[in-house]
């Protein structure tokens, strides 16, 4: 992710993200024995990054960033909590989590939702099993 920024951008980033979040969870069904580097690789291609990107998943260079960035992410929610770690309003938080992708209306009021629970300061958690499988369409 980091080199991706670096090299072309917060779009180029969300592309991957995406094209990564589809194989791991969606294709993969989230398997903690996937070879997340193979995961990354076919991402980056299908973005058309993989030549100009690949090497960072190996390259120590990269390693101080993302410490950095993860200690920054982590000091802001809390280290009890996991990922994604979201910024509303200056409140960090962990989630939410979905197994679908809200559009138009539907997200406009997820966010809002969002908004009202984070912004209330003895608001801790909000969980449920997940239902069903993702969906991404």
């Amino acid at each position: 992710m980091a080199a991706v920024t670096a090299a072309h951008g917060t779009d180029a980033v969300r592309r991957f993200y995406e094209a990564f979040g589809q194989r791991f969870h969606v294709e993969l069904g989230t398997s903690d024995d996937v070879n997340r580097d193979a995961v990354a690789a076919e991402a980056l291609a299908d973005i058309g990054l993989l030549a100009p990107c690949i090497d960072a998943a190996t390259d120590q260079r990269w390693d101080g960033e993302l410490r950095s960035l993860t200690r920054a992410a982590l000091v802001a929610v809390g280290l009890d909590v996991g990922v994604p770690i979201t910024l509303i309003d200056g409140v960090a938080t962990s989630g939410p989590v979905l197994s679908e992708i809200p559009r138009g209306d539907a997200a406009v009021a997820l966010f809002d939702a969002t908004r009202t629970l984070v912004r209330q300061p003895g608001f801790v958690r909000l969980e449920r099993q997940r239902i069903g499988a993702l969906h991404v369409a």
